[in-house]
């Protein structure tokens, strides 16, 4: 899997804060943001996963009914 960037490195590369905000305030709601969306996205492919044959004995998942069960237009 991809290395995804952390919350810091995030920040690191956007450092836009509102006045008043800390960084270490910043970072930790990017956090439990992110959080949300993950519960939320593994939710739903665990909702979504559909099944097909390859043969009369083998279930197979069908691998887009994972990597489409929720759509980053849910992230705003």
């Amino acid at each position: 899997m991809e290395k995804l960037p952390t919350a810091k490195e995030m920040f690191e590369a956007n450092p836009i804060l509102p006045p008043g905000v800390t960084r270490n305030a910043c970072i930790a709601f990017m956090k439990t943001f992110a959080k949300l969306h993950v519960e939320a996205a593994l939710k739903a492919a665990y909702e979504n996963i559909e099944y097909t044959e390859v043969d009369s004995s083998v279930p197979y998942v069908v691998e887009d009914s994972i990597l489409n069960s929720y759509p980053s237009s849910n992230i705003k």
